[in-house]
């Protein structure tokens, strides 16, 4: 590690990919939101967001009439709900529109009381129906998971951008571990402990200390002392080099090496298809937009 190449330092792209995305909890994190996307993906794709928010500002109302209706493949408290065609005129002009409710409540040729936005009055629904086949506060109880999900993703993501701007910038350093605990947590049934190292960055006249959380100890205490990166300007801001996805060395010539293209792709299948499956739930839920 002596030999590392100065700061700036160009990071291989396949080892940065992995320090920002890699890390176990982080992974489980975006596992978490892929999977809860998949049902708000679902359960999106049947409520007009932009329609339900409309509805929700200033309203008129008209008279108009049931021109259809037809059961859907859908269901709220194991009831049957219903799509209505409603048509009505607002100043001469003729409009159709959909709207929904649990069971049956009007025939066809049925007089219903419409309304609409005033700002936009294409967009009409029987009084007493709602917008979408589900009601609106269907994407609170779907976007637990996805929100569990990025609470656990993005604290590590930005552990991972610490990370990857030390290897860039990061000075040298090795530490002594002084104190090994066990964690509450578990990774594969394997107990997670907190490892903590104490290291003098250079010119420094006193000691700092940096701690790693892992449940694959013998990768830290493999050696006296092990290699760290640390800020400069803020030294209790380090990284153990063992302790970071992608296996980073250092090579003869001194320039950081690991990473590997299969390896950036394992780390980024689970955050990009968070992000696609987030992109078509918005994409299905503003149709109109």
């Amino acid at each position: 590690m002596n030999g590392l190449q100065r700061a700036p330092r160009p990071v291989p792209l396949f080892l940065g990919l992995q320090c920002l995305f890699g890390g176990q909890i982080q992974q489980v994190g975006w596992g978490t939101t892929a999977f809860g996307m998949v049902f708000a993906l679902v359960f999106g794709s049947a409520i007009n967001l932009p329609k339900e928010i409309g509805l929700r500002g200033e309203l008129a109302t008209v008279q108009g009439v049931v021109r259809n209706h037809r059961e859907t493949n859908a269901t709220v408290n194991d009831t049957e709900v219903v799509e209505y065609l409603v048509e009505y005129q607002v100043e001469g002009t003729t409009f159709l529109d959909t709207c929904y409710t649990t069971g049956y409540e009007w025939d066809p040729g049925e007089t219903v009381s419409v309304e609409y936005p005033v700002k936009r009055p294409s967009w009409g629904r029987a009084v007493g129906s709602r917008a979408s086949t589900f009601p609106a506060w269907t994407l609170l109880l779907v976007g637990i998971f996805p929100a569990i999900g990025l609470l656990l993703a993005l604290p590590g993501f930005r552990k991972g951008l610490k990370s990857r701007s030390l290897l860039s910038r990061g000075k040298v350093a090795r530490g002594t571990l002084v104190s090994k605990e066990p964690t509450n947590d578990s990774i594969n049934e394997s107990t997670v402990y907190e490892l903590t190292f104490r290291f003098t960055p250079e010119g420094a006249r006193r000691e700092f200390t940096t701690v790693a959380r892992t449940h694959l100890t013998e990768h830290l205490e493999d050696d006296e002392q092990e290699a760290l990166l640390y800020d400069s300007r803020f030294p209790s801001d380090a990284v153990l080099m063992d302790n970071l996805p992608g296996k980073a060395q250092v090579g003869s010539d001194g320039r950081l090496q690991g990473g590997s293209f299969w390896g950036a792709v394992g780390v980024l299948i689970l955050p990009g298809l968070s992000v696609l499956l987030t992109t078509l739930t918005v994409l299905v839920m503003m149709p109109d937009v």
